[in-house]
């Protein structure tokens, strides 16, 4: 992959010289060297995987350079082809309504698995479909022996399949803005530490939708009137005037 000489001899090194030791009934054995592989928690392990999550980009690449499955045009002026996403070990795969295509995924993966050691867990795996009769979608998942996912769905803690300007998307997010108030005690905090735990905390829970969708005003006028009532340690049964 381009890397140089002296980068490579580092990377060896830091893996060569090594140690580990084995307890055996809650006894260390002799220590040894490690002739490959990495220890649990070495900070070489995120580089590792991306090294493999690369493989596995240029295998679909590939593969849908060769007809193999087709993702879909993004863009209308110069525009490129999607046949997937990764994040850490997330994986989105793109392809056309058919069996064929759907098959021929599942045997790449078989391939990358062979290759590298991480197995696919198909218990984990779903199959979504987008005008597409669910009667179809069910036989293609049978087949490959995953399960069949539903609209909307969340991926990566964002929700799919929900109407950009919806309501009903921000629902987790206050949903999230309740479970930190639950164990909260308004009550037992001064003023001080209510404050504090407002702009450290709450405030920042939107942040990450933020980054994706923006926000109705109905919605950051619910999300204030929360902040606003647990600042002033107000209830439902007992309103104060903030």
């Amino acid at each position: 992959m381009g890397f140089g000489e002296v980068w490579h001899d580092w990377v060896q090194k830091c893996v060569a010289s090594a140690t580990i030791s084995v307890l055996v009934n809650g006894s260390p054995m002799p220590q040894f060297s490690i002739g490959k592989g990495l220890r649990q928690g070495c900070s070489l392990s995120p580089l590792l995987f991306n090294l493999v999550g690369e493989a596995l980009h240029l295998m679909l690449v590939k593969a849908e350079s060769l007809g193999m499955f087709k993702g879909f045009q993004v863009g209308n002026i110069d525009p490129f082809s999607l046949s997937h996403l990764q994040f850490a070990d997330d994986l989105i795969i793109f392809c056309g309504a058919a069996l064929g295509e759907i098959k021929n995924i599942k045997r790449i993966l078989r391939i990358f698995e062979v290759a590298s050691g991480l197995q696919l867990n198909l218990k984990k795996s779903m199959l979504f479909g987008v005008n597409v009769r669910l009667e179809d979608l069910n036989l293609w998942a049978k087949s490959i022996g995953c399960d069949v996912g539903k609209f909307p769905a969340e991926y990566l803690g964002l929700p799919l399949g929900v109407e950009r300007s919806s309501k009903a998307m921000w629902d987790p997010m206050i949903n999230k803005i309740y479970h930190n108030l639950s164990s909260w005690k308004a009550n037992n905090l001064s003023f001080s530490g209510r404050l504090v735990l407002i702009k450290s905390v709450l405030l920042s829970l939107p942040t990450y939708f933020l980054s994706m969708f923006r926000l109705p005003q109905a919605v950051a006028s619910k999300i204030n009137k929360i902040i606003a009532k647990f600042l002033w340690g107000g209830s439902d049964e007992k309103r104060k005037i903030h």
